[in-house]
């Protein structure tokens, strides 16, 4: 029964990854405060130790990915505040432009004009939520692997974004040196706004793949069953 058991990237991203941060930051706070010491770690066996430092070295990289993100985008912002001395209008434009980046009208006004088509494409065949209709569309007859590895990272760093923010809170309680948790709190808290802000980013990658792929595949099959 166990071999029939279908793992998805929903399901490893929102589950199986999420889970696995919560154990580690367990652990963590466990080390820090003593309750577990380091040398029992060494003592597990080989195979587990394995996996878990393969979910490390995943998670590592899953939680560097969004700051490297932001990091990409706040730096042309920062070259054009220390362009010169004089805030003339060239400067504020380009500022405005690199500020853009990081908002999400620009990718909201994209997913307007798509579900507008959509809905012209359904026509009499919409029944409630088009969203809705266009994923299980793209799930019946198309390709769903690329909205689902939007919607997989969406859900993972929502997830860990609520992790942070409960982290952040234990830390004002578990360390007996109050600046040092304070300290602790404020960072692990700013990488929660981030992770947070980054499900939202992959919310609308999902959103914009799923209507991309609902609009061409849905005319092609149109066309195709109006030629036979």
């Amino acid at each position: 029964m166990v071999d029939k058991v279908k793992l998805g990237l929903w399901d490893f991203f929102a589950y199986v990854l999420s889970g696995a941060v919560v154990i580690f930051s367990v652990i963590t706070h466990c080390l820090c405060k003593g309750i577990i010491q380091w040398k029992y770690l060494q003592e597990m066996p080989s195979a587990i130790s394995a996996i878990l430092s393969l979910l490390g070295v995943l998670l590592v990289g899953l939680m560097i990915e969004p700051v490297s993100n932001i990091y990409e985008k706040i730096i042309p912002i920062l070259m054009t505040l220390c362009k010169g001395k004089v805030w003339n209008k060239r400067v504020l434009s380009e500022l405005k432009s690199n500020w853009s980046n990081l908002e999400f009208s620009n990718w909201d006004k994209e997913i307007d004009k798509r579900k507008q088509e959509a809905q012209k494409s359904i026509e009499n065949n919409f029944i409630g939520n088009p969203f809705q209709f266009c994923k299980n569309w793209v799930l019946q007859y198309g390709n769903s692997e690329q909205f689902q590895s939007s919607l997989a990272k969406f859900g993972f760093y929502r997830n860990l974004s609520f992790i942070a923010i409960i982290n952040a809170i234990s830390c004002l309680f578990l360390y007996s040196i109050i600046w040092n948790g304070i300290i602790a709190a404020i960072a692990i808290l700013f990488l929660g706004i981030l992770y947070f802000y980054r499900s939202k980013v992959f919310y609308r990658h999902m959103s914009v793949s799923v209507y991309d792929q609902f609009i061409i595949g849905y005319k092609v099959q149109t066309k195709r069953s109006s030629q036979e």
